[in-house]
């Protein structure tokens, strides 16, 4: 395998882990913003504050999601890229 390939196929995994899409529910914007550890996870919406959540929704889930926006984003402020 190529050197040039190899490096370009491991920056690729390192921008996908921690990097992430970070979409607010309260104003309905996206935005690029880098994650302090390494996370499958690319898409981090934001479940807290949402009153209109089916009452089918499981609470383990909502839990999670929670703990997950909470730790992947937790100095927002001072890692979003644009």
């Amino acid at each position: 395998m190529n050197k040039k390939l190899k490096i370009g196929i491991i920056f690729l995994i390192a921008t996908w882990l921690f990097t992430g899409i970070y979409a607010d529910d309260e104003f309905g914007e996206h935005g690029p913003f880098l994650k302090y550890r390494p996370s499958f996870q690319f898409y981090f919406k934001s479940p807290l504050g949402m009153q209109d959540m089916p009452a089918s929704y499981p609470a383990e889930l909502v839990v999670e999601e929670a703990i997950m926006m909470i730790s992947s984003t937790k100095n927002i402020g001072a890692t979003t890229i644009f």
